[in-house]
């Protein structure tokens, strides 16, 4: 019991635990492109519309994708999924 409440505090508690990081922007770019397209680009989508070749290449970057999918799938903002559903979701796991 001990374990589930604490499961339950720290899912909560990590919704409102708030560490900006410059980086969200690029791998928020990402998951949003997934999200309203369906598909994980394989071009530059943040600086050039997919007319540069990407940064890091191959796109390797599959927890974007599926944070992507999940936002697609529920029809929401990626950045909502990343923000208010991953945390609480890894923050839970983390504790069990």
């Amino acid at each position: 019991m001990v374990v589930l409440a604490w499961t339950v505090v720290m899912a909560g508690v990590s919704v409102f635990t708030l560490r900006p990081n410059p980086d969200d922007l690029f791998y928020l770019n990402y998951s949003q492109w997934v999200a309203a397209h369906g598909t994980f680009p394989v071009r530059d989508s943040l600086f050039s519309n997919l007319t540069y070749p990407m940064a890091n290449w191959p796109p390797v970057a599959s927890y974007d994708g599926l944070v992507g999918a999940a936002a697609r799938l529920a029809g929401v903002h990626a950045a909502s999924v990343e923000y208010m559903v991953m945390p609480p979701i890894a923050s839970a796991l983390a504790v069990l």
